[in-house]
């Protein structure tokens, strides 16, 4: 996978459906996949462009409110990404990011009834 302006450190997926794929790198993304493969050291590699969201945001859209049990949220692929993530969110998470959440139109999934 060639990841277009950002690296990131590792990925994983929401548990709800649609699965959105997220990663971190020096901040929160969501990983958007283009139409686009390109060939790279002979391998056929797809394109995928990091969005940089507020990620106390994310949780709100997602969840509904700002309590976030990772494990129910979260699929990670190796404990070593929960670690990773936990830590990341420990550096870069302020208590001010979560008084400046909102709603994301572009990922809100209403609930049906």
């Amino acid at each position: 996978m060639i990841f277009v302006r950002n690296k990131i450190d590792i990925s994983f997926k929401t548990k709800n459906n649609p699965n959105i794929e997220c990663g971190i790198g020096v901040q929160f993304y969501v990983l958007v996949y283009g139409d686009i493969t390109a060939l790279l050291n002979n391998t056929v590699h797809k394109i995928c462009f990091p969005v940089p969201v507020h990620f106390p945001s994310f949780i709100l859209t997602i969840k509904g409110d700002l309590t976030c049990n990772f494990e129910e949220l979260f699929i990670f692929k190796k404990i070593e990404d929960k670690n990773k993530f936990i830590l990341f969110l420990k550096k870069n998470l302020k208590t001010e990011d979560f008084k400046n959440a909102k709603l994301l139109p572009e990922f809100y999934i209403k609930k049906t009834k």
